[in-house]
């Protein structure tokens, strides 16, 4: 599964795609929100990716959001989980681990980022998320073959586990 905003030109737009046996099933490129400078986004504003659960722990809906520097939603789109070609039934599957990259565009492309720093945040609203222990691969990208990437740097996690974690984002 993945979950993606994506700054292309003055936009930012939603995009999830997930694989199953029958193969790659994604969903769209709706419009988040419009940016006021293409390719950047502002000092203070933040992307969101938010999953709800369903009672069997499976994600079953995801929220794509931009929030601008005073807090305030600029846009929001709710996603649907994929559906199986055959069978129309949505796919349903937990999250078991999960790593968050700030890279280029699908199709293996490299982001060259000129400046920014920033936090990723992490939350959980019940339960506890633990960092798993890095091995010998310096980029998480590349350990389970992610082709995109960029000149990016993330810090060290702010605790070992919690129900809230971060790390920072450097650009060098």
């Amino acid at each position: 599964m993945q979950y993606l905003i994506n700054i292309d030109g003055n936009q930012a737009t939603a995009f999830i795609q997930y694989w199953d046996n029958s193969g790659v099933n994604e969903g769209g490129n709706p419009l988040i929100a419009s940016l006021p400078t293409p390719n950047t986004l502002p000092a203070g504003w933040a992307l969101e990716i938010a999953l709800t659960n369903d009672a069997n722990g499976n994600v079953s809906g995801i929220d794509l959001s931009v929030i601008n520097n005073q807090a305030q939603i600029v846009g929001s789109v709710p996603m649907p989980v994929p559906t199986v070609a055959k069978t129309k039934a949505q796919i349903l599957a937990p999250i078991m681990a999960f790593w968050v990259d700030v890279v280029g565009v699908p199709t293996c492309n490299y982001a060259t980022f000129s400046s920014g720093n920033g936090c990723i945040n992490y939350e959980i609203l019940s339960g506890e998320l633990t960092v798993q222990p890095t091995n010998s691969c310096s980029n998480i990208a590349e350990l389970w073959g992610v082709c995109e990437n960029s000149n990016a740097s993330y810090g060290a996690m702010s605790a070992a586990s919690g129900s809230s974690l971060s790390q920072s984002l450097t650009i060098p």
